[in-house]
């Protein structure tokens, strides 16, 4: 599955609801993707991929040339059938692979500020590239909309939002921490059942970041509307100097703090503030104060003349789990997944887990003070047992590089993407609803098309100018 199904088909949908009396256009999704590759090794300036120095990832390249080529028989096959033809949008899907910091596989990491400046500038090449050489295929008199996601968890979701900033006909849809991660899926191979990773979505994940992207492009060409995600705008203090405002921009209708859909993220919401050094200065609470607003106070008061910074969505723990573990035991039903382990926690603890359950599978971590003891597991089930305590299951082949856990270990459980707890009020319909009932527990329910707050880090806390 691709967002193909869903772009095109709320696409399609929002045009006729907004124009039902004129003719839809017909639509037709390519998607030339190729995973796990850097964006210079699927662009056309560097073609990084058809370099030996790419070791085992080395291929023939021309990545890009197939996207272009898809343009090409697209438009040739419309003219053969008395059909127009023209590119509304590319749509880029990429950045996970840059995550260490590298633009290519050979040279050492960039510092941050390098990083994020040459990917800022090799994505807005990439996107002009695009506009020319899909314009002198197609004729079109029009620019195509050039549309990412933010990346989530690195430094490449920063770099895209900066690009999105920056320039015009980029448009950045939203952060995808919201989604279902494929660690939820199952395929067969050759009889044998295999367990999706982390990185990439459920089918469910797709179609609704699918419908995300043509909600998004419908309102762009149909309304004129200057899309941007839900970001931060500013950030003041307030007079106490233990507390501050952050305005945002908000897409739709008010500011909303969300721990039902997704559990709440700490005191912080998802928020953090530090300052230059890196030390944590805690918060204490997060409120809104009107549509556009929260107020945040701070856990501790900085000295005087210290400068604080903001950051959001770049954690992905939730909670302590409020008991030891107090049995281990190891299960082998046949499955070809391998061997179940059961970690059990006294007592009932269903309520401190369904948050997490209705998602789909989320991960437990030991907390231990040395790193060689550290593991975690992917949770895929919590029922109650015949005693009245709460057990927990995962396959030991998800085990972090095999280490097992011990009886006694305190734990805290996580979610697969670091995440925050704010979105705006859109109600906008989703033509597609939840598939898949082998996780979580919202089979049968819309996909929610509400925006969530991009990720973001840095953003300096200031004084607020005195009249």
């Amino acid at each position: 599955e691709t967002i193909g199904n869903g772009l095109c088909d709320h696409l399609r949908v929002a045009i006729h609801n907004i124009k039902s009396n004129d003719k839809i256009p017909k639509f037709l999704f390519s998607f030339a993707g190729q995973g796990g590759r850097y964006l210079r090794e699927l662009n056309k300036r560097h073609d990084d991929a058809k370099d030996p120095r790419a070791g085992t990832r080395q291929s023939g390249g021309g990545y890009y040339r197939t996207s272009i080529d898809d343009v090409r028989r697209a438009n040739s096959e419309a003219r053969l059938s008395g059909q127009s033809y023209s590119v509304l949008a590319v749509t880029w899907m990429q950045g996970e692979a840059n995550a260490n910091g590298r633009l290519n596989r050979w040279d050492f990491p960039l510092e941050r500020a390098a990083f994020l400046d040459a990917y800022q500038q090799d994505l807005i090449d990439l996107k002009n590239d695009y506009q020319q050489d899909i314009a002198e295929i197609t004729g079109q008199s029009f620019k195509p909309l050039f549309l990412t996601y933010q990346t989530a968890g690195n430094m490449s979701g920063i770099a895209q939002l900066r690009a999105s900033n920056e320039e015009k006909d980029i448009f950045m849809v939203g952060p995808t921490y919201m989604l279902p991660n494929a660690e939820n899926s199952y395929y067969s191979v050759g009889g044998h059942w295999r367990t999706g990773d982390g990185i990439h979505l459920t089918a469910d994940g797709e179609r609704w970041l699918g419908e995300q992207f043509g909600k998004v492009i419908a309102r762009i060409i149909t309304a004129g509307e200057d899309w941007k995600p839900l970001q931060p705008m500013r950030a003041t203090y307030l007079p106490d100097e233990y507390s501050f405002i952050v305005d945002f921009h908000v897409p739709v209708g008010s500011i909303v703090i969300d721990t039902a859909f997704l559990p709440p993220q700490g005191k912080g919401l998802g928020f953090e503030v530090n300052d230059a050094s890196g030390e944590a200065y805690g918060i204490a609470e997060v409120t809104a104060v009107n549509k556009t607003a929260l107020r945040f106070v701070l856990g501790k008061v900085p000295a005087r003349g210290t400068q604080l910074f903001l950051q959001y969505g770049q954690q992905s723990e939730v909670y302590d789990v409020p008991a030891p573990i107090s049995n281990i035991k190891s299960r082998d039903d046949g499955d070809s997944r391998g061997t179940l382990l059961e970690l059990t926690f006294d007592g009932d603890l269903s309520k401190t887990f369904m948050p997490l359950m209705q998602e789909g599978v989320f991960y437990l971590s030991n907390r231990v003070s040395q790193d060689s003891l550290f593991t975690n597991i992917i949770v895929r089930d919590v029922k109650i047992n015949a005693k009245g305590n709460t057990v927990l299951s995962g396959f030991a082949k998800d085990l972090k590089n095999g280490i097992l856990f011990s009886v006694g270990q305190t734990c805290y459980v996580s979610r697969r993407y670091a995440y925050g707890n704010i979105r705006d009020e859109d109600e906008e319909q989703a033509i597609y609803k939840f598939a898949d009932p082998s996780y979580g527990s919202r089979h049968g329910q819309p996909y929610p098309l509400w925006n969530w707050c991009i990720a973001f880090t840095d953003l300096p806390i200031t004084q607020k100018n005195k009249p």
